[in-house]
């Protein structure tokens, strides 16, 4: 499973806009530890398109060749 964290914040201001790949089956109440999970950072791939970095990112898909497109509603 791959969630989003995101921070809401645009251009500039954006700190956090990271993908998380977790177990599907860990993490009991929702909380994983860190060696259950690995996190991508978006940020330096945003900015290297010198493209206004939107505020949120909304969701992730991954093909099966494991190409993986990120989408916003911006």
């Amino acid at each position: 499973m791959i969630l989003v964290e995101r921070d809401n914040l645009t251009g500039d201001f954006a700190r956090l806009k990271t993908l998380v790949k977790v177990a599907a089956a860990g993490g009991g109440e929702g909380v994983f530890r860190g060696s259950e999970k690995s996190t991508y950072d978006l940020l330096p791939h945003l900015r290297a398109s010198h493209g206004w970095i939107t505020d949120k990112v909304e969701g992730v898909a991954v093909t099966p060749s494991g190409r993986v497109y990120v989408s916003t509603d911006n």
